[in-house]
C-alpha cells in the first residue's frame, strides 16, 4: 500500500494515507480499538474495496489494472476468515470447508481425507454433517477458519479469528495459523486482543482512527517510513 485512503459517504478517512509493505511469508497482526479501521484494512487486502485514494499492490500487480478475471484469481490465492463467518446455510460444514477444495478441480480421495482430518483438528469432526445452523458462533468460527486454510492459500486473512471461541481454542487457531506459515502462507490477524498480542513474537500494526500508529520493531511486515507515513 503507498498512501492508501478509504472514505465512506457516511465516514470519511476510515483508513487515512496508508502506506505498509508485507513481505511474502511474513506474519503481523493488526491491532486498535474498535473503529480504527481494521476491518477496512483486511478489505482492501482481499480486494472487497478500492482505494478512494493512494495504490494497492498484492502479488506484484496494482489492483486497479486487474480485470475481472484477473481479480478472481488473485482471490483464488487468498484465504479469508469474516467475522461474521459466511458460511452457505444449505451446505453441511463438511461442504463449507471442502467447497474451496472442489472450487479448484480438487475431490481426490486424498483431499476427501483431509478435509476430515482438519475438521477434527479444530474439533469438528463430530459435526461435518450438520449444518451452520446446527452449530454454535464458536463453533462456526472454527468451521469458517478450516474453510479458509483448506487449499493451504498465498495470503491468509483472518478478521477476529478467535473472538468467538475460548482461550484455548483460540490459541490452537493461532499454531494452525503458524504452521501455515512456515508452509510459505502470508498470515494477517486483525485483533483487538492485547493477551493474544502478548503470546507471541510477531510484527503488531496498530490503528488509530484509520491511520497507522505504532509499529512492534520485527522483521516481518514493514510500514514504511517515506513519505512522511509510518
Amino acid at each position: 500500500m503507498d498512501q492508501v485512503s478509504v472514505d465512506y459517504p457516511s465516514r470519511p478517512g476510515i483508513i487515512r494515507n496508508v502506506s505498509l509493505h508485507l513481505p511474502a511469508g511474513s506474519f503481523c497482526f493488526v491491532t486498535g480499538p474498535s473503529g480504527a479501521g481494521k476491518t477496512t484494512l483486511l478489505k482492501l487486502m482481499f480486494l472487497g474495496l478500492r482505494p478512494t485514494a493512494g495504490t494497492l499492490q498484492v502479488f506484484g500487480r496494482d489492483v486497479a489494472s486487474l480485470s475481472r478475471d484477473q481479480r478472481a484469481y488473485v482471490r483464488s490465492r487468498l484465504g479469508v476468515v469474516f467475522q461474521d463467518f459466511r458460511l452457505i446455510e444449505h451446505m453441511s460444514i463438511y461442504d463449507n470447508v471442502a467447497l474451496p477444495l472442489r472450487l479448484a478441480g480438487k475431490d481426490s480421495q486424498g483431499d476427501r481425507d483431509y478435509v476430515r482430518e482438519l475438521l477434527d483438528w479444530v474439533g469438528l469432526g463430530d459435526h461435518a454433517q450438520a449444518k451452520p445452523e446446527e452449530l454454535s458462533g464458536g463453533q462456526k468460527q472454527r468451521a469458517a477458519i478450516a474453510r479458509a486454510v483448506i487449499n493451504r492459500p498465498a495470503v491468509l486473512l483472518a478478521d477476529e479469528p478467535t473472538g468467538n471461541v475460548d482461550d484455548g481454542i483460540g490459541l490452537k487457531l493461532l499454531r494452525l495459523f503458524e504452521e501455515l506459515n512456515k508452509l510459505g502462507t502470508t498470515v494477517v490477524v486483525a485483533t483487538h486482543s492485547e493477551s493474544l498480542l502478548q503470546r507471541f513474537e510477531y510484527p503488531t500494526l496498530r490503528l488509530k482512527q484509520g491511520q497507522l500508529v505504532d509499529r512492534a520493531p520485527a522483521a516481518g511486515a514493514v510500514a514504511e517510513q517515506e513519505r512522511g507515513a509510518l
